[in-house]
């Protein structure tokens, strides 16, 4: 896994935004319903303090998370349970849907039903690092 960090004096990035919702079957000219401008890195960075990048490696999130897909990663709240976030185990990073129980006991499961959930028990030994929420995947890269 790739990590990136935003720049925070990152110029504005305008661009065009629609005003209406886009069909995904027949297609509508949309030229004319250009409405405003938008700035991505308002729009997908709400705490730059605390935000980074990441490239997403493997297919355990599939479909929601495509294997090359860059992810913001947010790290000033959480974790809650559905949450997709980035959470390090023995040192070896993974994304997954968190889930805590009662008894304290921790699930990370993977959006794919191909890869099996990982189970942390309440008195689990290794190391357990929470590095943030997946607030955004965004797929850039061609895999």
């Amino acid at each position: 896994m790739k990590f990136y960090v935003p720049a925070e004096d990152s110029p504005e990035l305008l661009l065009n935004l629609l005003s209406m919702p886009l069909s995904a079957g027949f297609p509508s000219p949309a030229a004319d319903y250009i409405e405003s401008r938008i700035d991505l890195n308002k729009a997908l960075i709400k705490n730059p303090a605390t935000t980074f990048l990441a490239s997403a490696d493997g297919n355990s999130m599939f479909p929601d998370i495509k294997d090359g897909d860059l992810l913001i990663i947010d790290r000033k709240d959480g974790p809650l349970n559905g949450w997709k976030v980035l959470t390090s185990i023995n040192n070896e990073f993974c994304v997954k849907l968190f889930f805590k129980y009662p008894d304290g006991s921790i699930e990370l499961r993977p959006a794919n039903p191909l890869f099996p959930s990982i189970h942390l028990p309440s008195e689990f030994e290794g190391d357990f690092d929470y590095f943030g929420r997946v607030i955004c995947s965004i797929d850039i890269f061609d895999k």
